[in-house]
Order: C-alpha cells, then structure tokens, then sequence
C-alpha cells in the first residue's frame, strides 16, 4: 500500500474573520452638464423617484439624478440614516419633521426638504417607520 503523508496546516483564528464588517457608501457620483459631481450620503435628505428617474435632494435643497435603481441605493445606504416609506421614496432620518395622519392608515412625513410628491408611507411601513424613528440611533444623535 502507497505511504499516505498528512501535512497538518497551523490556522490562526483571526478574531476580524467572524466580524460582519457593515460598510455602506459614502457619496454618489452624479453628472450635472459635462462634469461629474461628489455628493455625499450624509448630504442627501431623500431619494425620490419621479416620471422613472431617481433623484437625490440634498439637504441644501440641490437636485441631482441618480443612474441607479432604487433596490440598490436602498442596500447601500446605512439603514439607521434612511428608511424607504413607500416604492417611490428613501428618506433620511434628519430630513423629518413630523407626521400626520393620512387617510387610509396611511400617513404622511412633513420634510425639511420635500420632492415632487407629497411623502406618504405605505400602510405597511408606517408601524416600522415609527420603530425605527424612536430607535433614534442615527450617527450624530
């Protein structure tokens, strides 16, 4: 019988290899006449969908367009800064000033900064939207 040889391989338990490391992006490129332009997330008030183009609205009040889709903007976004209320809207956190009772179970957000439509959260996200507003562990809270 053929002489088998075991070659024992030392593993280092690296304590960084367990660890989920949740990194979420930091700016947007967006292109505004022949430039492209830097805007950072923690810029951004909302992202709104309008006419089948994404838009960002800065806090400042800027407008930009966004050549991504919502799904992914929502999964690159830290999720203690920006909730989606409804298919057509991510909102940040610091972007909201109140809420008010819609019809329909529904409400609406009143922003500092607003798009095009008014900000109406979904029947569904509205229970999840108030969690997530008294959990109130944005960055910089």
């Amino acid at each position: 019988m053929g002489n088998i040889q075991r070659k024992i391989v030392p593993v280092i338990a690296d304590n960084t290899t367990n660890a989920k490391v949740l990194s979420y992006q930091e700016s947007f490129l967006t292109q505004q006449k022949e430039k492209s332009l830097i805007v950072y997330t923690k810029d951004i008030a909302l992202f709104a969908i309008e006419f089948e183009t994404i838009y960002m609205y800065t806090f400042e009040g800027k407008k930009f367009s966004v050549f991504k889709n919502m799904d992914y903007i929502e999964s690159v976004c830290d999720p203690r800064l920006f909730f989606r209320i409804n298919r057509q809207m991510l909102v940040h956190r610091n972007n909201i000033l109140s809420i008010e009772p819609y019809f329909n179970r529904k409400v609406v957000l009143h922003l500092n900064v607003n798009a095009e439509e008014k900000a109406v959260v979904s029947r569904l996200s509205v229970t999840p939207l108030k969690k997530w507003i008294e959990k109130g562990n944005a960055i910089g809270d």
